[in-house]
């Protein structure tokens, strides 16, 4: 059976931070044009040349997602052998306090969920040496833009350009 190579999509994109010393620099940032839902991956493990059927599959990912959950909120950290750990923690006010006594959960800001990545040898995902295991495709560059609807938020929206048609960005 043939192996797939898949490209990881990256974008240019320049720093408009007027405050930063890399004001005006381009950088590379991951292309993400949307997220894999859990449908989304469903589907591509059923189709993927697989012999269980998509409710099969379904119910696995929705107990695996539920099982996850219920661990991490009793604060237990949970290992997806091949693909990292992920581990509740702690966001605390940056004010402590003198003495144990005082300790309070109200010093509890909120829990995120840390993930470290691995791959099945161990190795970490992050690592330049992963990094050389990548194809990269070069999407383009993007351009941000504030827009700012009447009446309404502004908000800020990533207009994709392909290398080919590259021009100077306007400031």
């Amino acid at each position: 059976m043939a192996v797939r190579k898949i490209a990881f999509p990256i974008v240019a994109y320049q720093n408009t931070n007027d405050d930063s010393t890399a004001f005006g620099k381009w950088f590379w940032r991951a292309w993400q044009p949307k997220t894999l839902s859990l449908k989304g991956l469903l589907g591509m493990i059923a189709f993927d040349q697989s012999v269980y059927s998509d409710d099969i599959v379904e119910g696995v990912l929705q107990k695996l997602t539920t099982t996850m959950v219920e661990q991490l909120k009793s604060g237990q950290p949970v290992k997806w052998d091949g693909l990292g750990t992920f581990m509740p923690a702690l966001d605390c006010k940056k004010q402590g306090v003198n003495d144990v006594a005082d300790v309070s959960v109200n010093q509890i800001n909120g829990v995120r969920i840390n993930f470290i990545p691995e791959n099945a040898q161990g190795e970490e995902l992050t690592s330049k040496k992963f990094k050389d295991t990548i194809t990269f495709n070069r999407v383009g560059w993007i351009q941000i833009q504030k827009v700012t609807p009447q009446g309404k938020k502004p908000y800020y929206q990533q207009i994709l350009h392909p290398f080919n048609n590259v021009v100077q960005v306007a400031e």
